[in-house]
């Protein structure tokens, strides 16, 4: 899990999912990322709770929406890395 929160850190993956609902194909497109490999990143994080997940939807959870989030006054991105 620690390296799989900071690969999403990495390509601000929570940051620009924001309070928005992405499908994946949408989202490898914004971030210019392969969605098998994106794919790979956002099942992870779901398993773990830091992503929603509703059939092929992602979402923020509270975590990733306000600590992992850089436009949050609540971000602790920079603290992970």
């Amino acid at each position: 899990l620690p390296r799989v929160l900071l690969a999403a850190l990495e390509v601000d993956l929570f940051t620009v999912i924001g309070d928005r609902a992405w499908t994946l194909t949408t989202l490898a497109k914004k971030l210019k990322l392969s969605e098998r490999g994106l794919n790979i990143l956002c099942r992870n994080l779901a398993s773990a709770g830091v992503l929603h997940k509703r059939g092929c939807v992602y979402r923020n959870s509270r975590l990733g929406a306000t600590a992992l989030n850089a436009n949050h006054p609540a971000y602790r991105g920079d603290y992970l890395n």
